[in-house]
């Protein structure tokens, strides 16, 4: 009541009316004792743009510049929002509801600007300033000597692209050996584009912290571990992978970003802020060759010898279960043979650390060039059936190479036919083409590169002692001598002569006043078959004509005959 009849008399012009402390005098409405409002940082904010599901913050500060304190001097204000304001985001029961500035007092308005669309927002704020006096008894439209901005304005833009950039965002490290570390670079670009709240929006990256994940170890960091990113500018930083174990790993880093001026807190929350996976495996052990898979010994002379290393290492020291592998030289080729290692070298297991130096000798018998392939195989150890190689197993294969200068020197070569027969004689009709016989009617013939299959059937009662083959272009044939052992109690051997023709073995004489030492002919129709006979008026040889045998004595017919050869049919030795 007693504010409305103030007021009714001072429309009438009645002039002032004294009432208890209230007074008409100048002091009322001086500006000097009345509210006056201050705003920091300004009315219109530009809060830029903001990707989805993140947020920037800002500050709001309203000042009462009025020190006196005199409840004349407070006053109230509050806000109407308009637009796009569900975006901005401030605290409940502030501007919205009304609030009182006392003399010299502030108040401090966090506003956060969060868009759910890719789209431009403005949020307009109409705002109202009463003086808290008028405001207590009823007085209306008094607004304050001095207000602040009669609207604010919020602006801003919602992109779905984040403000800040990890490039790439996803990292396969690959293969990384057990004690050792792996690098892989990254990059970090700041892609705002314009000052917020007056500072420069640099971009301090506080940290990349690992998500909680049994499969993200320490051996994963980030460095640096901090750095400021200056507006539209990019920084590198190198994620590093030290493996102490051997696995599969996987691990995702989130990054934490923050204002220079501290205006702000975080630019995103984790997620979907910028966030970094990385995948990676470690191995133990690694095989590895020096000085490779490749030994070049250029040009040796004939008849001498070069050496050189082949060195097998293993390639990780850490000195942890399983880290060791077992390496195999095997399956030479042809060429292999002037290519010569030690045979303890062609296998071994090699521990954290350590290598096999394995000399290989290269020693040409002839001119020309030479090349040897062995298989090389890198084994875990213990031995996996499952799986046997290493993941990181060196080449297959290794390969020698070199060349023979100067003359030549004869080299013997081991190509034994193997079996447990005792083999006696041997003959050829060619390089490929070669016959040996033995004991047990045993007559293999060589078809190349040492192997000796058996030759058509022959009589396993007749142990032979000499075979001789010949070809004339059209046909060939080959004559074997040996003896037949005397039946149980009884004594003397009787000797057998054999021929082939066309694959087929066939006794083409026996008796038992000769057996057989040798054999040797210088044509199809001219052979000669040598031994030992009963007594000195029994023959020891025999001669093929192409049609029959005839008997022949050479010196004494006891004389034991173990050889024959010669240039011609008239030129027998």
């Amino acid at each position: 009541m007693r504010a409305l009849l103030v007021k009714a008399l001072m429309l009438l012009g009645l002039g002032c009316v004294f009432m208890v402390s209230w007074s008409c005098d100048d002091e009322l409405f001086d500006p000097e004792v009345s509210p006056i409002c201050d705003l920091q940082p300004s009315a219109d904010i530009e809060f830029g743009s903001v990707a989805l599901g993140a947020y920037r913050d800002t500050m709001l500060t309203f000042r009462n510049l009025n020190e006196v304190d005199d409840a004349q001097n407070y006053f109230r204000m509050g806000a109407i929002p308009d637009g796009d304001c569900g975006v901005f985001t401030i605290p409940t029961g502030g501007l919205y509801a009304g609030v009182r500035l006392n003399a010299a007092g502030e108040l401090t308005v966090p506003v956060r600007f969060q868009p759910d669309a890719a789209q431009s927002y403005e949020c307009r704020l109409q705002m109202w300033y009463h003086k808290y006096q008028d405001y207590l008894i009823g007085t209306q439209n008094l607004d304050i000597a001095r207000p602040c901005a009669a609207q604010l304005t919020w602006t801003g833009s919602g992109i779905v692209s984040p403000m800040f950039s990890v490039e790439p965002s996803e990292i396969a490290g690959g293969t990384v050996l057990v004690g050792e570390l792996g690098g892989k670079g990254i990059r970090i670009t700041n892609r705002m584009d314009r000052e917020i709240g007056g500072t420069e929006p640099a971009l301090p990256v506080d940290g990349f912290k690992r998500r909680s994940d049994a499969t993200c170890p320490s051996a994963f960091r980030v460095e640096p571990s901090t750095a400021v990113i200056p507006m539209g500018e990019s920084r590198e930083f190198t994620v590093h992978f030290d493996p102490t174990e051997p696995g599969d790993w996987f691990c995702e880093f989130d990054l934490v970003l923050g204002d220079a001026a501290d205006s702000y807190t975080h630019f995103f929350t984790p997620p979907p802020g910028p966030h970094l996976t990385v995948t990676a495996t470690s191995v133990a052990p690694a095989c590895g060759l020096e000085p490779g898979a490749e030994l070049d010994y250029g040009q040796v002379q004939v008849g001498s010898s070069s050496v050189l290393t082949l060195t097998i290492r293993n390639e990780t020291d850490a000195p942890i279960a399983g880290n060791q592998f077992t390496y195999v030289l095997d399956t030479p080729t042809a060429d292999c043979r002037v290519f010569t290692i030690d045979p303890a070298d062609t296998a071994g297991v090699i521990g954290p650390g350590e290598s096999k130096d394995i000399p290989v000798r290269f020693a040409p018998d002839a001119g020309g060039a030479f090349e040897c392939t062995r298989s090389l195989a890198s084994l875990k150890e213990p031995a996996d059936p499952a799986d046997p190689n290493l993941t990181l197993a060196c080449p297959t294969s290794v390969v020698w190479r070199g060349e023979g200068v100067g003359g030549s020197v004869p080299v013997w070569s081991s190509c034994a036919p193997g079996g447990s027969n005792d083999w006696y004689g041997v003959s050829g009709v060619s390089g490929s083409l070669i016959y040996v016989a033995g004991d047990g009617g045993s007559v293999i013939a060589s078809v190349g590169d040492c192997q000796w299959p058996a030759s058509g059937t022959v009589f396993a009662d007749v142990d032979l002692k000499d075979i001789w083959a010949y070809s004339d272009g059209a046909d060939t044939a080959a004559w074997a001598v040996g003896n037949i052992p005397p039946p149980p109690g009884t004594y003397g051997e009787t000797g057998a002569i054999l021929r082939m023709d066309g694959g087929i073995w066939q006794k083409a004489d026996e008796g038992w006043i000769v057996t057989y030492g040798a054999v040797w002919g210088s044509a199809l129709d001219d052979v000669y078959f040598v031994g030992t006979g009963v007594s000195t008026d029994f023959p020891n040889a025999k001669h093929w004509d192409g049609s029959a045998f005839d008997t022949l004595s050479i010196d004494l017919g006891m004389s034991e005959l173990t050889g024959v050869s010669g240039n011609a049919a008239n030129d027998i030795w």
